[in-house]
């Protein structure tokens, strides 16, 4: 019936006035997994509709993030702030698609290997997020913490890519199981 956000707890609360409706949960899982792929391309909302205005989405973020660390614009204390919030992200992905391997057999094996590629991502998140702090407590990023973490983020998304495309195998071998 509604869905809202409290901005003293910081959580979201859905809103039942009546009985919940029945939940199909191998299709909810399926539409999850789509809406992945989706908001990683870029796809999953419509620029104009979007809950949130945003300069880039997806996969497409990464790069802009990239450019304004390599252009000295990024400041390490947001970055920093981004990399968690990505480890963290990545994190609840990687443990959901685990929890997936049992109700999708049939993409068992590439639900496995898209969770290890965000396994990565967040071991290179979290590194990003060490560098950013030294540098935000150095005032700044050096030359060669700036190309560090260019490299951070370049692997982080060639890692979210890689998810991404596991993603899409497991969703084409479930379509092929039906």
């Amino acid at each position: 019936d509604g869905f809202g956000h409290n901005d003293t707890s910081k959580w979201f609360c859905v809103l039942v006035h009546d009985k919940p409706e029945p939940v199909d949960a191998t299709r909810t899982h399926v539409k999850a997994l789509r809406n992945a792929v989706a908001f990683a391309k870029g796809a999953r909302y419509d620029p104009k509709h979007a809950p949130y205005p945003v300069d880039a989405r997806g996969f497409a973020a990464y790069q802009l993030w990239r450019e304004a660390i390599e252009s000295g614009v990024a400041a390490a204390g947001h970055s920093q702030h981004h990399a968690e919030v990505l480890g963290a992200m990545r994190r609840n992905a990687a443990a959901y698609l685990r929890e997936l391997i049992e109700v999708f057999p049939a993409a068992a094996s590439d639900l496995q290997q898209a969770a290890g590629h965000y396994d990565r991502l967040v071991e290179r998140s979290d590194a990003l997020h060490d560098l950013c702090a030294k540098a935000k407590d150095a005032g700044a990023f050096s030359d060669d913490a700036r190309a560090e973490a260019r490299d951070l983020v370049t692997a982080a998304l060639e890692a979210d890519r890689d998810a991404i495309g596991r993603i899409e195998a497991a969703l084409a071998a479930l379509e092929e199981s039906e």
